[in-house]
Order: C-alpha cells, then structure tokens, then sequence
C-alpha cells in the first residue's frame, strides 16, 4: 500500500524557515556551528529550515540572536512565527476563499508591498462591493446572499491595510481591456472606476491603465502580485492564480523575473495622472453621462 503523499507546509513556514537557513549561511554558520550557539538540535534545526515541523517563537529568537539578526527583521520573524499556523480572518470566510488563496491572503497580511498586474478584473484590494458581489455571482450563479456578504466582508477586511499609521504600499497595472467586460452592469463599472481614482491619490497606492494604444505587450493575459517583505527580500514572492488552482514562485530568480516583468510592463503604461483622466472617461462611457 502507498504513503500518501504529505501536504506541503504552509507558506509562511517554508518562507520562515528558508529565510532562518539564508540568514545562517550569510552568518558564514553550519547547522552544526548553529547547534552549538543555541543548544537546539541538529535534527530541530534542519526540520526548522524545511519547514517539516511548527516554528516556535522561543527557536526563532535563539536562531536569529546566534546570527547576530537584529529589529526591524527580528521583530518580523517573530511575527512569522507567532503566526505560522494561524488563519486569521479566513476562518470566518472559509467559504468564499478557495483552499489554495488562502496562503496568499495570510501573506498579504503582514507584507509590506504588493505589485499587482491584473488584465481580467480589477485587483481585489481595489474592488467596491457591488463589483466584489458581481465577479462571486460569475464563479458562483447561485451564491446566496450569506455568502456574497461574506465574500464582501473578506474583501473589506483585507482592504483596511490600505489605511491606518502603516498602510500597505500598493502598485497596481490594470490593462485597459477588462474595462470593455461589463461586470455587475454599466452602474458598477462607473462606480469602481470612481473609486479607483479616488484611491489612486492615496500617498500608498499607485495605479496606471495599461492602455489599448500601446499594443501587445509581454506578458498581456498573465496576472500576478509580487509580495514584499521589508526588510527581509529573501522571503519576497510571486503569485499566480489560476481557476482550480494556483502557483508560489518562491525562487529569488523567479521573483526577480517577475518583477522586472511588472517594471517592464509599467514603463509602457499610462502616468498615475493619465490613468486618472481615462479612469473618468470610461466611467463616464459606462454610465451614459
């Protein structure tokens, strides 16, 4: 009879203990100069950094203090830890967030900025609630009103890093055409477009159209979000969302790719002014007005 297979570890623990590896190598330690300076075990230490086993805060101070890691990343090591196993707000919309989005949106929880590419509907974080009831109504016709409130209830929890004393920075590129697909009728699409200029002139939030006018381009068709983590790069990663399932590029050379991509694609993008002007002038072709 045939094992079977284990499930992978949750993101935030592989992304944790990659960076506690990254951070002995760069302390020029072994594991076993490591087993030394914390009296943790070999096999607690190789375990910690393949994220087969929980991350315990008091292991993480032990590791960081022996590699000489100091505040700020202390502080988000610690952070990672405490949080590792936990889901937030998601147990409560464990409904309307697919298993596979559900690292994603822990990891957006404590990032400190998202690089969003979006050419099908508009990035989440930006959605009203009338759109966020419209795109669930497309993957879900016969969604009940309990759970198209959950679904904008979620969306509105996640948006409230956007705000406060140390707000989520956020760089978004819309291509022009998802705004040619009526979502939730001709009112929603003015609405959100609103809104989208509203939220543009937050000192946090940059948003430019890709606009039809520039042609193909590399990459049209394929949405993704880039993750950082100030001031830990090494745990930076990229996400792609497919429709049953999604994809973490966790590989310093996959993240790089990714977001030499999104500087790519921005460069031929409107100016967050410009954006703003065609934001108004296809609302108002929306509307009617």
């Amino acid at each position: 009879m045939t094992d079977e297979p284990k499930p992978a570890p949750p993101i935030r623990r592989r992304q944790l203990g990659y960076r506690l590896g990254e951070l002995r190598d760069l302390a020029g330690m072994t594991q076993d100069d490591a087993v030394k300076e914390t009296g943790l075990s070999r096999s607690t230490i190789s375990q910690i950094e393949n994220a087969e086993r929980a991350i315990l805060e008091k292991n993480v101070r032990l590791l960081a203090s022996a590699y000489g890691v100091q505040s700020p990343e202390l502080d988000m090591l610690l952070r990672m830890a405490r949080e590792s196993n936990k889901r937030g707000l998601l147990v409560a919309h464990a409904d309307v967030a697919a298993n596979f989005a559900r690292d994603y949106m822990e990891l957006e929880s404590y990032a400190t900025e998202v690089w969003t590419l979006e050419t099908a509907f508009v990035a989440g974080l930006l959605q009203v609630p009338s759109y966020v009831r419209a795109v669930r109504l497309i993957s879900k016709p016969d969604a009940t009103e309990a759970e198209l409130q959950s679904a904008v209830d979620l969306r509105v929890q996640r948006q409230e890093r956007l705000t406060g004393t140390d707000p989520l920075r956020l760089r978004v590129l819309l291509d022009e055409s998802l705004f040619d697909r009526v979502v939730g009728g001709a009112d929603v699409v003015a609405e959100q477009a609103a809104h989208l200029i509203e939220m543009s002139e937050l000192d946090n939030i940059t948003i430019q159209v890709v606009p039809k006018e520039a042609g193909p381009y590399r990459g049209m068709g394929y949405s993704f979000s880039v993750l950082r983590f100030e001031p830990t790069p090494g745990m930076d990663v990229a996400y792609a969302e497919g429709w049953l399932s999604a994809t973490y590029y966790e590989k310093r050379r996959e993240v790089r790719a990714h977001a030499d991509l999104f500087e790519q694609i921005a460069a031929a993008a409107l100016s967050p002014q410009a954006t703003r002007d065609r934001l108004a002038t296809l609302g108002a072709l929306r509307s009617g007005n």
